[in-house]
């Protein structure tokens, strides 16, 4: 993805041509506006895989692939959001044949053009994923999947990647 939280963390994939294997520990790096710079992961000459860090608030940054001190992908940019947070979830149950129109409220909810939202409901292997509407930025809404008896989890991601963890019921 192109946009992730502020809390960092977030896989981004940067494809590329002729990007060389690095040479050495820490040799191949992501540089996210020439201040923050992590340890990338070389996957192949055409991908390069890294960790966004953390940051202090929102803000958009050139993405620069550096080895060895030389840029070998172009610049990118990625925008970090604050941290999704869900704070109450409505109605809080419906039938488990699904379908139930759920109001999410909580904060930081991003919209983009370039991103869908999703709802989690559960946890781990388990867990079941719907796609969500943007609303506002303290409003979501998605549709409850077929599920079994019982209160569950739901989560929110703005990104497809990095959900909140509030376990709100």
């Amino acid at each position: 993805p192109t946009l992730g939280p502020t809390t960092g963390g977030t896989t981004v994939y940067i494809a590329g041509s002729n990007i060389h294997p690095p040479h050495g520990t820490n040799a191949l790096q992501c540089v996210f506006d020439g201040a923050y710079y992590e340890v990338a992961v070389y996957e192949s000459s055409s991908l390069v895989r890294c960790t966004t860090p953390s940051v202090a608030a929102a803000a958009t940054s050139t993405l620069h692939i550096h080895n060895t001190g030389a840029t070998y992908v172009g610049s990118l940019q990625f925008t970090w959001y604050p941290a999704v947070q869900v704070q109450k979830v409505q109605p809080v149950s419906g039938p488990i044949g699904g379908g139930t129109h759920l109001t999410i409220y909580g904060s930081s909810f991003t919209a983009s053009s370039s991103h869908q939202a999703y709802c989690k409901f559960g946890a781990g292997t388990t867990a079941l994923v719907v796609a969500a509407r943007w609303v506002s930025s303290d409003i979501v809404e998605c549709s409850t999947p077929v599920n079994a008896v019982g209160y569950v989890a739901v989560e929110l991601t703005m990104n497809d990647q990095d959900y909140s963890s509030d376990e709100v019921m």
